[in-house]
């Protein structure tokens, strides 16, 4: 496994980890907190380079994906180091803390599962070929299922994957759903979805339940603090709270 060198940048910046933080303690603590908080800002270096992902880390520390790089990049105690990724990764898509305290990723455009461990081993898996070109090949979202191992979704070739900490991959036909984009651990012990057309449901060993809703085209959906699902949808405006049986709120 090929150790990636770090960069590291005394007291700079990191905009989007700030602000994100601050938008959880206020989120959190409620009204009173976010009246009285303050965001500081803290930009990249070199600038440019798009931040997208973002996530607390197995280490304490927040790590980011930046989208232009492609690199992943790590922030703690007011310094920032970066893991410069092999130049074949190009669109970097999601960063989650593993089980087995690395980083899992993703990239939208090439066909494999990294793993970075927090001291810059960088390991990666092959996904199945599904003969779809280069643009969408790979995975976007990934999540840690119920049952210890990665999940994550294909949107071009239409499945679900499971890879287990030791590089193990498993995928199953997303149908019903279509063109799969976000995944998340659900309340029930199962995995829930978002496609084109509404959100779903996939059980560890493959099960499929698609559920249409009134608007097309959700993004992200998440667990939330209730036990029901949050749901968004940007181009309808519109965040839907769903139960774990399927019932919009």
């Amino acid at each position: 496994m090929p150790r990636l060198g770090s960069r590291s940048i005394p007291r700079p910046l990191l905009m989007l980890a700030a602000l994100t933080a601050a938008l959880v303690l206020m989120a959190s603590a409620g009204p009173a907190m976010a009246a009285g908080a303050r965001v500081s800002e803290f930009s990249l270096t070199p600038p440019g380079e798009l931040p997208t992902r973002l996530v607390t880390g197995p280490d304490g520390a927040l790590w980011f994906t930046e989208e232009a790089a492609p690199t992943i990049g790590r922030f703690a105690a007011g310094t920032f180091s970066y893991f410069p990724l092999p130049v074949r990764f190009r669109y970097l898509s999601d960063l989650v803390a593993g089980p087995d305290g690395a980083l899992w990723f993703t990239d939208a455009d090439h066909p494999v599962i990294g793993r970075l461990t927090t001291d810059g081993q960088l390991s990666t898996f092959a996904l199945p070929r599904c003969g779809c070109g280069p643009y969408g090949s790979g995975a976007s979202a990934i999540t840690v299922g119920p049952d210890g191992a990665l999940w994550y979704v294909r949107a071009a070739p239409n499945r679900f994957g499971r890879i287990t900490t030791s590089g193990q991959v498993t995928e199953f036909p997303a149908k019903p759903a279509y063109d799969p984009s976000w995944i998340t651990n659900g309340p029930d012990g199962a995995l829930w979805f978002t496609d084109e057309s509404g959100v779903g449901r996939i059980t560890t060993d493959g099960r499929v339940t698609h559920i249409t809703t009134p608007f097309t085209y959700p993004d992200s959906i998440v667990t939330g603090p209730d036990g029901n699902l949050w749901i968004s949808f940007p181009y309808s405006d519109v965040v839907q709270r769903m139960t774990p049986t399927g019932q919009a709120k």
